[in-house]
């Protein structure tokens, strides 16, 4: 924390952590953690030790999306963006790329990695299919606390409900559902499956997630009155 120059990103740092030690008190036992923060917000997203878990919370930015997309995505990606409609392209971009560095902290990959490796294959409505290194069953959920910000959780190991909570104060969070997400090994068919589709659509809405379940928590860094 003492190496972040910005006030606000020591700001971030501190209610991420803040945020853990409040669950952790809470939690009954050990769990596979990740941890993200941006513009004032922090996500936290906690899973079975069996399973990995990766988590990315991205406060919308002014910033030339399709640019980024061009040097960043795979080219059938940076098309599907391109064809869509403002504000559309804006949201999309950043489901995106938050499905990738979610999936880049589940998959123990580099960023860059993650980018050129995990490719959507299909954008249709809230039912997306992506493309990743791994031969494990796994899904992805990306959720809009707000109209400007973004968070996607990714399991890998299982597909499995995800119970979803807002701090503070902790309460249970029926944040709007972007996308569901069934991952496809690499080197599969890139032709949508529906079927596997539509089973991922299920997890998110889930609240009970029983012993094997993972969970996902979303702080301001901000003061509450001013998120």
């Amino acid at each position: 924390m003492a190496r972040l120059r910005r006030a606000m990103r020591r700001q971030e740092f501190a209610v991420s952590r803040a945020l853990r030690a409040h669950v952790r008190r809470h939690a009954r036992e050990p769990a596979e953690e990740s941890l993200s923060h941006s513009g004032g917000y922090a996500a936290l997203a906690r899973a079975d030790s069996s399973l990995r878990i990766g988590v990315d919370v991205e406060f919308h930015r002014r910033r030339d999306v399709l640019r980024m997309a061009r040097s960043a995505f795979s080219e059938s990606e940076a098309d599907a963006l391109a064809a869509a409609a403002d504000p559309e392209r804006e949201r999309l971009f950043y489901a995106m790329w938050t499905v990738k560095e979610a999936l880049a902290k589940a998959l123990r990959l580099h960023l860059l990695d993650a980018l050129r490796s995990c490719v959507l294959v299909a954008v249709d409505g809230s039912a997306w299919q992506v493309r990743a290194p791994t031969a494990a069953a796994g899904c992805v959920a990306v959720y809009q606390p707000r109209l400007d910000l973004t968070l996607a959780v990714a399991c890998i190991g299982a597909t499995v409900p995800i119970e979803s909570w807002s701090w503070p104060p902790q309460q249970p969070a029926a944040w709007p559902l972007s996308a569901a997400i069934s991952l496809v090994a690499a080197g599969a068919p890139a032709a949508a499956d529906r079927g596997s589709a539509g089973a991922a659509r299920a997890v998110a809405p889930a609240r009970d997630s029983g012993t094997d379940g993972s969970s996902c928590g979303c702080a301001p860094a901000r003061p509450a009155a001013a998120s």
